[in-house]
């Protein structure tokens, strides 16, 4: 489960409507999901990001980033790795 609150139409097609869990719980660390997209959105190359946690055997949780870039931006791992300090 990713938390994210969802509706499917007749013709098959998911639309995510909303959120119903904005913690992961990794490894007995609360993690705030808007904590992440808002210093992800504040990379000048970020149109869209979206958070979720992932079931894990070991952790509980991890997490996951999805992440859009602006227009004729090339985003990297390394670019993130460069601004939160983690790979």
């Amino acid at each position: 489960m990713t938390g994210d609150e969802a509706s499917m139409s007749p013709d098959g097609y998911i639309t995510i409507t909303g959120r119903i869990k904005d913690l992961i719980i990794r490894g007995g660390e609360n993690i705030h999901t808007l904590e992440i997209e808002n210093f992800l959105l504040g990379h000048p190359g970020v149109a869209e990001v979206s958070v979720i946690g992932v079931p894990d055997d070991r952790y509980g949780e991890v997490v996951a980033t999805f992440v859009v870039a602006r227009e004729r931006v090339s985003l990297t791992r390394k670019r993130f790795s460069n601004r939160s300090g983690r790979s």
